[in-house]
């Protein structure tokens, strides 16, 4: 930050990746800097007034703008004691649409593109297409859902069975192919859930629910490299019966999601057996 300061005042200028001395004298101006920052602290002031609504608004303005003839207006939330709409306390119908509109946004699940060096598979991953999920990170909005999904296993709550169905519902609009059958990621933490999200799926989508995937061995740890986790995956991770693979895209659905490794492992073997494409969907997407 220091060689910045020293090229503006031209006492030494960059040349390429380098800094030249030019030899000219340079004294910091430690008063100019401290009326900069006193400057700076003073706007910082104006806007904590301003957004916590301790003064007139209109005065707040007029001072910034060094008007020496600032006073209180009259006519802004401060002076009049009154906020203008939605208020103080909105509206059921008001938050009802805004909740809404929030929980229409759409979670993309980005899939991996390429194999973490250390595992047995090389180069690009042939895998999953980018998925959709209900939920992400600690979203407000789906306060409930989130904290189900992070509870002990039980079938899946109508909230959640309603917020899968309206995410495909927007989903599908953006398919080349509708899927022919849903496909769960076996899950030994909760498979009473994820089981039961699937299932609902196919009932609702009128698909097939094809227990194609299985599992074994102890559940890798979490918060490891990308390469460990995903070795640990390609051994656990085995497709049951490649006979009943369909033929079209297939839907993937788990609870959750953090490192995406066990969605890519899953579309893998499935890819692998001849699946034209799969899609993923999860409830909740974690960072």
């Amino acid at each position: 930050a220091r060689l910045w300061v020293l090229r503006a005042a031209a006492a030494a200028p960059r040349v390429g990746s380098g800094w030249v001395r030019t030899g000219s004298g340079w004294a910091y101006d430690a008063a100019k800097y401290s009326r900069l920052v006193a400057a700076r602290r003073a706007e910082a002031d104006l806007m904590r007034q301003y957004a916590g609504g301790t003064r007139c608004l209109m005065q707040v303005l007029v001072e910034a703008l060094d008007d020496p003839a600032a006073e209180p207006c009259g006519r802004c939330s401060v002076c009049t004691g009154e906020l203008p709409e939605p208020g103080a306390r909105p509206s059921v119908r008001q938050v009802a649409d805004a909740v809404g509109a929030l929980r229409g946004r759409d979670v993309v699940v980005e899939s991996r593109r390429q194999w973490p060096a250390g595992v047995s598979r090389r180069g690009r991953i042939r895998g999953a297409a980018a998925g959709r999920a209900v939920a992400f990170g600690d979203d407000p909005v789906w306060a409930g859902l989130v904290a189900e999904l992070a509870g002990p296993d039980g079938e899946p709550s109508a909230e959640l069975g309603a917020a899968v169905v309206d995410v495909l519902a927007r989903w599908s609009g953006v398919w080349e192919s509708r899927p022919v059958a849903v496909v769960p990621v076996p899950s030994q933490r909760r498979p009473r859930r994820v089981h039961g999200m699937a299932a609902h799926i196919a009932e609702v989508g009128r698909m097939p629910l094809l227990d194609l995937l299985e599992v074994a061995g102890p559940a890798p740890p979490q918060d490891v490299a990308s390469g460990v986790r995903a070795t640990a995956l390609l051994h656990r991770l085995t497709l049951r019966d490649a006979a009943r693979l369909p033929e079209g895209p297939l839907l993937v659905v788990d609870d959750v999601a953090s490192s995406r490794w066990t969605l890519t492992v899953a579309a893998a073997l499935l890819r692998d057996a001849g699946a034209s494409e799969v899609l993923p969907l999860v409830g909740h997407l974690r960072p």
